[in-house]
Order: structure tokens, then C-alpha cells, then sequence
């Protein structure tokens, strides 16, 4: 009498079947980091570009409505060092996007004088630059000197408020290029713009790069050349070009 084998697994095809197995789940988890990884950078990338939009389009609709000529002029001269280390920018305007009325029982002015900078921050190492919009409006404040001298942006930090409103955060770089009509009419790039002695502009360009919290961090704590090649991989540029409405450039280009 012969006796039957009983159904079932060897020890090998036990083994090998967790082997295959294990290998699946390793699999189903890397993809799924990988998905969570690239979800995290697009949403990072999102908020990103939103912020960017926000900022440049409320920069450049001041800057629209800036009155740039002889009498009330504007400026745009060199600011402190960036992420980068090299100088930014500093705008100062006066601006006529708002109007007159009467905020919390005390009169504001539909005339603002604005300025736009880098703010290092105070951390140690520091985590981006912030910019920081300031602005005097209170018509009951002695200050608007927009109205009395012609230099008056010469002098308008020693009017502004201790505290601005943050426009950005974790800036690399913040320019703005103002183009005027060259020789012949061709536009040129004026670096230092002084509406006082330079023609009004056809155009400004705002030109920002940031990076996302995270990018900052890390770019904080590297050093020289270290430091400018991750800025250069991970910092992202935006542009945004304004036309001011009293000079018929936005008509010409």
C-alpha cells in the first residue's frame, strides 16, 4: 500500500514567495514616497507662484499709478545686499492707487508714499530676505514731504514707519529696471532712476526670485560658492512688467 503525499508548500517556495513579496511592498512603498515626495514639491511650488503673483501684482499696480515726473519724483536706487550678495533695489514713489476717505474716524489721503526693499532677517544664519513695503498715508501726519521738496525721496527713510507690511518671504533677489527712451528713442536700462533728472519711464520691470521655506533653510546654512550653486538650482525667477499711466510708453510698446 502506497501512501500519498500531503498537499501543501516546501520550505523553498515558502521562502521564495516572501522573497517576491517583500520586493512588492518595497516597490509599493518607494512609489508611494515618490508620489508624496512629488506631491509635497507641487504644492510647495504652487503656494510658491502664488505668493510671487500677489506680490509683483500689487507692486506693479502701485507702480502703474505712481506719478513719476519733476515734482513728484521717484527713485530707485541700490538697497541692501541679497541672497546672493549682491545689491538690491530700493523703490520709492508716490503712489495714487487708493482713494481719499475716512478710516476709522481719521482721514486718509488718496496719495501714498511708498517704498519697497529687501529687510534682512534677524535670524542667525539668516533665512531669506523679506520684502517689506512701507507707507505713510494718514492725512493727519506731518510727513508728506512728496508735497514740499522735490528730494523728498532723499529722505523719506527718516520718515517711515518703524514697521512695514510684508510683501514676501525667503527673497533671493529684488530689482526693479526702469527703461527710458535712448538716443534715437530706443529704450535703455537706467539702474539708478531719478525721476528728477532722468526723462519719465517707458516701462519697470520687477524682476524676484524666491524660494520655498524649506530651500531657504538649507541655503542658510551653506557658505560661498556652495550656497550660489543650490541658489542657482532652487531659487525660482518671476517678472512682472508695469507701465506708469501718466507716459504714453505703454502705448509705443
Amino acid at each position: 500500500m502506497t501512501r500519498r503525499r500531503s498537499a501543501g508548500f516546501s520550505l523553498i517556495e515558502v521562502l521564495s514567495a516572501m522573497a517576491i513579496l517583500s520586493i512588492i511592498v518595497l516597490l509599493v512603498a518607494r512609489l508611494f514616497a515618490d508620489s508624496t515626495q512629488t506631491w509635497k514639491v507641487g504644492s510647495r511650488r504652487v503656494d510658491q507662484d502664488f505668493n510671487a503673483r500677489a506680490a509683483l501684482e500689487l507692486i506693479g499696480r502701485q507702480l502703474t499709478m505712481a506719478m513719476v515726473d519733476t515734482v513728484l519724483t521717484m527713485r530707485v536706487q541700490s538697497g541692501p545686499n541679497d541672497f546672493f550678495g549682491n545689491p538690491s533695489h530700493r523703490v520709492t514713489f508716490a503712489s495714487f492707487d487708493q482713494r481719499a476717505e475716512i478710516r476709522n474716524q481719521m482721514p486718509y489721503r488718496d496719495v501714498q508714499q511708498v517704498q519697497y526693499r529687501l529687510v534682512p532677517p534677524t535670524t542667525n544664519p539668516p533665512v531669506g530676505w523679506m520684502l517689506v513695503r512701507f507707507v505713510t498715508q494718514n492725512e493727519r501726519l506731518t510727513v508728506y514731504e512728496c508735497y514740499k521738496r522735490r528730494d523728498w525721496t532723499g529722505v523719506m527713510d527718516a520718515y517711515l514707519p518703524e514697521y512695514g507690511n510684508v510683501v514676501a518671504e525667503h527673497v533671493a533677489r529684488f530689482n526693479v529696471y526702469v527703461y527710458v527712451p535712448g538716443p534715437g528713442g530706443a529704450p535703455i536700462r537706467v539702474d539708478d532712476y531719478n525721476s528728477a533728472v532722468h526723462p519719465p519711464p517707458l516701462w519697470m520691470d520687477i524682476v524676484m526670485f524666491l524660494m520655498d521655506e524649506d530651500d531657504a533653510i538649507r541655503a542658510a546654512h551653506l557658505e560661498g560658492t556652495a550656497r550660489s550653486n543650490y541658489l542657482q538650482r532652487n531659487v525660482r525667477r518671476y517678472v512682472h512688467r508695469a507701465f506708469p499711466h501718466n507716459w504714453p510708453g505703454m502705448n509705443k510698446f
